[in-house]
């Protein structure tokens, strides 16, 4: 979430209110997963795709991001076509493709796309202390605010500890590909190294915090406004919401 490219863009969405880009996110992933009828599907993907084009991010960056959550959905989104409905589409003997089965996928697969690359697109429009700082706006109690600073700060320290430890044990002829007893208590020794390590930098930090008043103050200001085009862009996601919403109930029937 913090790409050179997501920081560094210029786009409309990247100028709208961080705020109104949260909230647009969960009003758009509800009425996503409302949706169930094909004609639907199809109105929701080309929303994704002018949400993605109004963006200004790359194909690669969307892509290179879907990668790993996509993961998630793979094996379910194989597997329903053969296990799941009653109607024999081809019969392979052993196993068969099912008709509901396959439509399920379908309406499975098509929903976590579309609703993944929408959160995708939206969480890369901005850095994410915009977003915490957004959200503690929003009324998110302020100690949870400070505390996912906190862990954001340091996810990079502790990376960096990691990587510079793998190197020195590496240095010294460690093979961590190697599996073998004394390798698994090596590795053991590493991430307790590290455990102790951000123990006692947490602690240091929350005395330093402690030193200069933190939590004497329980208010935040902020900065946001909200302009024309914040508002045009809410009225734009509640409209979509509701459009998927209401079709898909008029369809049902």
């Amino acid at each position: 979430m913090s790409g050179s490219e997501s920081i560094q863009g210029s786009s409309v969405l990247h100028r709208l209110d961080p705020r109104i880009k949260l909230v647009s996110l969960m009003i758009l992933a509800f009425s996503y997963s409302f949706v169930s009828t094909p004609l639907l599907l199809g109105v929701m993907g080309v929303a994704t795709f002018l949400l993605w084009t109004a963006s200004g991010l790359s194909a690669s960056f969307i892509l290179e991001k879907l990668k790993f959550p996509s993961l998630i959905i793979m094996a379910l989104v194989l597997t329903l076509p053969f296990i799941s409905g009653e109607t024999i589409l081809i019969d392979l003997g052993v196993i068969s493709l099912k008709q509901e089965g396959l439509l399920s996928s379908i309406i499975v697969g098509t929903r976590f796309l579309c609703i993944i690359t929408t959160a995708l697109i939206i969480l890369n429009s901005s850095h994410l202390l915009a977003y915490i700082k957004a959200m503690r706006a929003m009324g998110l109690p302020w100690i949870m605010a400070d505390m996912a600073l906190l862990v954001f700060r340091y996810l990079k320290v502790i990376k960096d500890d990691y990587t510079q430890m793998k190197t020195s044990m590496k240095l010294r002829g460690f093979d961590r590909h190697k599996l073998s007893f004394n390798n698994l208590r090596i590795t053991a020794w590493l991430c307790g190294g590290l455990l102790v390590r951000g123990f006692e930098r947490s602690d240091w930090i929350y005395r330093s915090m402690r030193l200069r008043g933190y939590g004497s103050q329980n208010s935040r200001d902020h900065d946001f406004r909200v302009k024309g085009s914040d508002g045009l862009a809410f009225g734009i996601s509640i409209v979509i919401a509701a459009m998927l919403v209401f079709s898909e109930l008029a369809l049902r029937r």
